[in-house]
C-alpha cells in the first residue's frame, strides 16, 4: 500500500520542503517509511560511532543536522533489517531486499529531478550512475544535491 504513516509524515516534517515534496510523491507509487530526518547531536554520534557505521559524519557535519534537515532516510515499508544487517541469515532475501532499496532509489531520484529537487543517493555518492565505485553504501539515505558528501 502505497503513502506515510503518521510517524513517517512526522519525520519528513523535519527536512527541507523539496525533500518532503519529493518524498510525498515518490510515496503516492511506493510504500515508504521514513527512518532519520533531523538528527541531534546524540543521535549523530550514535550513527557515526555505530557497528558499522551508519555515518561517516560527525555532528554537526551531517546533512542530517541542519534545521531544517538536508537529508531524509527512507527505507521500503516493509524493510527486513536483520537481513540487511547480516546476508547470511538467507541470501535470496537479503538481495531483494536489496534490490527493493534500488528500485525505490530510482523512483525517488527520478521524482526529484523530474520536480527540479535533485538529490544524492547513498549507493552512488559521486552521482555517476555507477554503483560499483561507491565506497560507503546507505541505500536508504538521500540527501538535496547541491550538499556536500
Amino acid at each position: 500500500m502505497a503513502g506515510l504513516d503518521n510517524k513517517s509524515s512526522a519525520i519528513l516534517s523535519t527536512c527541507d520542503f523539496g525533500i518532503q515534496a519529493v518524498i510525498n510523491r515518490a510515496a503516492e507509487t511506493l510504500s515508504l517509511k521514513v527512518i532519520c530526518g533531523h538528527r541531534e547531536k546524540a543521535a549523530q554520534d550514535a550513527a557515526f560511532y555505530s557497528i558499522p557505521r551508519r555515518s561517516k559524519k560527525k555532528y554537526p557535519d551531517s546533512p542530517h543536522n541542519q534545521v531544517p534537515s538536508l537529508a531524509v532516510d527512507v527505507t521500503p515499508d516493509d524493510v527486513r533489517w536483520d537481513i540487511l544487517n547480516d546476508p547470511t541469515i538467507n541470501p535470496k532475501e537479503y538481495y531483494k531486499q536489496i534490490n527493493q532499496a534500488y528500485f525505490n532509489a530510482g523512483i525517488i531520484l527520478a521524482t526529484g529531478k523530474e520536480m527540479g529537487t535533485e538529490l544524492i543517493f547513498g549507493g552512488d555518492w559521486n552521482v555517476d550512475y555507477n554503483t560499483k565505485d561507491n565506497n560507503f553504501d546507505d541505500l536508504f539515505h538521500f540527501q538535496l544535491r547541491n550538499t556536500e558528501t
